[in-house]
């Protein structure tokens, strides 16, 4: 019976994959105890939770070897290849101590029959392959919170929890990695946008919107699209000073015309403070066209620059 696990069989016998039986009394507990008072086992049919455990370290792997191969579509947004080595390394290591948890608990580590359920690789955009990848991880971590779900309930359900350890356990590993996948979806939800844009502005598919901080070059279309998702509670909150992130100012706006560039931050406009953002567009629409707005940037270098910008009409 090496590598095998016995199942209960009906009443209070323990029946073997070869058709084995041993008599064994089952406590109200959930412990199994054979007829010379011995403990067999600390749960009564455990092979849910053995089998769930499988599928996770499974998933996991298969999570882990998807983002090594989007690494290439991320390539050149510094942000997104950030998040896709730690989404590698996080998965694989999280398949390890899940497989360590399976070898513990029933003395060997075997390959769920699950394979074909996991999540395909999604693929190419030949337009936007960042927005593929980010795409194609997000329903990945998705399928492993529903997964490490599961895998909670059976944990506390067959008794591999706190109830029988203080840590290590199938019940600390889902509540832990859950967590993982929750952060890494509102870290995907975060970068989000500024892809797509990012993406956008490769090709030359330029913002056309009329906004008056649009018009004059800064677009405001991913901040937007961010305070949407944080105000929902569905981003980690961005890194750094309050400012407005640059994108690439389109072509022959006034953002263009005075030097800016994508990774500039606006940090002031007219001396008064861009957060939130709707700040700019109220300064901005106080001009009259062909006035001249003046921002505080900090440049990509880092320095600190008064930058005059003319607002255009509208």
């Amino acid at each position: 019976m090496e590598g095998r696990l016995p199942r209960v069989s009906g009443g209070n016998s323990l029946e073997g994959l070869d058709g084995a039986t041993a008599s064994a009394d089952v406590s109200t507990s959930g412990d199994v105890w054979n007829g010379k008072g011995r403990r067999m086992a600390s749960t009564v049919n455990p092979n849910h939770l053995h089998s769930q455990l499988a599928y996770m370290s499974e998933l996991e792997t298969a999570i882990s070897a998807a983002a090594d191969r989007y690494l290439v579509n991320v390539a050149g947004h510094v942000e997104a290849n950030a998040l896709f080595m730690d989404l590698k390394d996080g998965a694989a290591q999280r398949s390890g101590a899940l497989s360590q948890r399976l070898q513990a608990i029933a003395g060997y580590v075997s390959a769920s029959q699950a394979s074909a359920d996991l999540p395909p690789f999604a693929g190419w955009d030949l337009e936007q392959p960042a927005v593929a990848a980010l795409h194609g991880m997000y329903l990945m971590m998705s399928g492993a919170i529903i997964g490490y779900s599961k895998l909670y309930t059976l944990a506390l359900r067959f008794r591999d929890s706190s109830a029988l350890a203080p840590e290590g356990t199938a019940w600390h590993l889902a509540g832990a990695h859950m967590n993982d996948c929750i952060q890494a979806i509102r870290e995907i939800n975060r970068i989000f946008p500024d892809v797509i844009v990012w993406e956008l502005d490769r090709f030359g598919a330029e913002c056309i919107c009329t906004c008056p901080s649009c018009s004059s070059g800064i677009c405001l279309c991913v901040t937007a699209s961010g305070t949407v998702l944080r105000e929902s509670g569905l981003v980690a909150e961005s890194p750094g000073e309050p400012a407005i992130f640059v994108q690439r100012p389109r072509q022959g706006s006034a953002a263009a015309d005075a030097g800016l560039e994508r990774g500039d931050l606006v940090l002031k406009a007219d001396a008064k403070t861009v957060n939130p953002p709707r700040e700019l567009q109220v300064t901005i629409r106080d001009h009259a066209p062909g006035e001249t707005v003046l921002l505080t940037v900090r440049r990509v270098s880092g320095y600190i620059e008064d930058v005059p910008i003319i607002r255009p009409a509208f």
